[in-house]
């Protein structure tokens, strides 16, 4: 007869040893697996940069006012004389029409005629002072039309720093229409008449200039620069603030009587989602001499959510077999989501061979040419990676990672396109009653991509041409 003892023994060998084993198995095969959720440090995100750019500021002045106060300070008519004792004594009346002006890109060109008479004698001998020869006389322009000379000047135009008009006039036509000759001997005395007549003329051109300095453009700079440090809406959820820094000549043009300029803007532009305070404009700068940097530059965030994607990848993914050996999951739902500003995860609920949870983490890449988020370097996340090691280890084959990796995509093409338009648009209308901006967007480029707990950061830096126009007030 076996003893007890010996039968206990025979049990556990044979039978309950087994069972343990199958039950553990048994467990550990239909346990849920649930890793804890990846958890990682936030990466501050940087602030937007504010790069230099550089903004036109077209400036129309017309300058009647200025140029009819030089005329008027002009003489209209010059007289002169010359009266030796012996050889020829003369005098003249010289006349001018009124000015006319025209011109291109920075040059005034001042053109008018003019109209003199000449009269005078000739002693060929004096004695003590006195003729004692009969003195035949002699006239041009008396008695008949007065004689005709065509005067044209040309004004480099230039504005100093202060905003005061800067001009060097030269005179470049003097040209007799009509010759003098003289009565009594059939005399061309032409040149000396003209001689005469061009050192009167050479004091009015340094009289304009002395005039033309005068003009102190401030009057019609000082609102533009008090306008631009206003915010300007630019859309129902965005504010464009300008920020000022220079202003620099960049371009002059004088046409007709109007002085067209563009006053350079240095700046540094933000888009922003959020009202700022407003700005107490500081005094109008002196015009600097830097060189322009070129162009417009702004940065520009855009904050899509995760929907789209979410949509997008379960209806690639949703109930898809994935087989790995002679075993097999069914994902059942997919959802994205960042973390730490820098990463994106994928949580992935499934059933099959195991049922559960796993998380994939991965950075977000950006194509430039293809406009494509992708997530190259998609794997385990550490938490799910140790719980697998335990309980399924065979879910650690890649096959899993790749076919999720392969479908966590995100097309931005219709995004980009979307903002680049509405940009435009907004950067080319009127803003209030006196600013009106005109604008094109050359470069549209992604600089970084933020990863957030409920939407994705893309960080634009837009490039391209912006003028404000703001009338007087």
């Amino acid at each position: 007869m076996i003893s007890y003892i010996s039968a206990a023994k025979l049990f556990r060998k044979h039978f309950f040893i087994p069972i343990l084993a199958i039950c553990i198995s048994s467990f550990f095969s239909c346990r849920v697996i649930k890793p804890d959720a990846p958890s990682i440090e936030n990466t501050p995100i940087p602030d937007i940069p504010q790069p230099i750019s550089d903004i036109d500021i077209p400036i129309a002045v017309d300058l009647r006012p200025y140029l009819a106060q030089a005329e008027s300070s002009a003489a209209t008519e010059y007289k002169g004389n010359d009266n030796p004792c012996e050889g020829i004594r003369y005098n003249y009346l010289f006349q001018r029409s009124p000015f006319t002006f025209s011109g291109g890109n920075n040059s005034i060109n001042l053109t008018f005629e003019g109209r003199y008479r000449f009269s005078g004698e000739y002693c060929a001998k004096c004695f003590n002072n006195y003729c004692v020869v009969p003195k035949p006389g002699f006239s041009c322009g008396v008695g008949e039309p007065m004689k005709r000379i065509a005067i044209a000047y040309t004004s480099s135009l230039k504005i100093t720093p202060d905003y005061h008009l800067k001009t060097t006039t030269t005179l470049t036509t003097l040209k007799a229409l009509d010759k003098c000759m003289v009565t009594f001997a059939d005399l061309d005395v032409t040149d000396r008449i003209l001689n005469e007549i061009r050192d009167k003329l050479n004091g009015l051109g340094s009289s304009m200039d002395k005039n033309i300095s005068s003009f102190d453009l401030k009057p019609f700079v000082k609102p533009y620069w008090e306008k631009i440090f206003q915010e300007i809406k630019i859309a129902d959820y965005c504010y464009l603030n300008i920020n000022p820094k220079s202003l620099r000549m960049s371009t002059i043009d004088f046409s007709g009587t109007t002085l067209t300029f563009s006053i350079g803007l240095s700046c540094k532009p933000l888009i922003s989602s959020e009202s700022k305070q407003e700005v107490t404009p500081p005094p109008l700068p002196n015009l600097s001499i830097s060189s322009p940097p070129g162009g417009f530059n702004v940065y520009l965030d855009l904050f899509p959510t995760y929907d789209a994607l979410n949509k997008q990848i379960n209806q690639q993914l949703d109930s898809q077999e994935i087989k790995v050996g002679n075993k097999s999951i069914v994902i059942k739902n997919v959802v994205l989501k960042g973390i730490g500003n820098s990463k994106l995860m994928i949580k992935v609920d499934f059933t099959g061979s195991r049922s559960g949870t796993i998380f994939l983490i991965g950075t977000p890449t950006y194509n430039s040419m293809t406009h494509v988020i992708t997530v190259p370097d998609l794997t385990y996340d550490i938490k799910t990676e140790g719980t697998l090691l335990k309980i399924a280890d065979w879910l650690l084959n890649d096959t899993i990672a790749s076919v999720v990796r392969e479908h966590a995509y995100y097309d931005l093409t219709s995004l980009l396109k979307t903002a680049k338009t509405n940009i435009e648009t907004q950067l080319n209308r009127k803003i209030d009653t006196n600013i009106k901006m005109q604008g094109t967007v050359d470069d549209f480029n992604v600089q970084a991509i933020y990863p957030m707990s409920q939407q994705l950061l893309v960080r634009l830096l837009i490039n391209g041409n912006l003028a404000v126009m703001v009338s007087n007030p």
